[in-house]
């Protein structure tokens, strides 16, 4: 059976990665959309930084009154 790397690489997603899939509303997409782009960031970048600042403690839930 010959190397077929479509299927391994299929496969191999699949193994090591899962999605993280979010909704937002249009206006809040839009803003991180031109924030990302501004500051140069990917999604992905987006989210390991922000990972690491929950790990760290710098950053938290706000507290919102009802």
């Amino acid at each position: 059976m010959p190397f077929n790397k479509r299927e391994y690489d299929k496969k191999y997603l699949k193994d090591n990665y899962k999605t993280f899939r979010v909704e937002l509303k249009k206006e809040e997409w839009e803003k991180a959309d031109k924030l990302l782009k501004k500051n140069n960031i990917t999604k992905v970048e987006l989210v390991r930084i922000a990972l690491n600042l929950l790990e760290e403690g710098k950053i938290k839930k706000e507290e919102q009154d009802n």
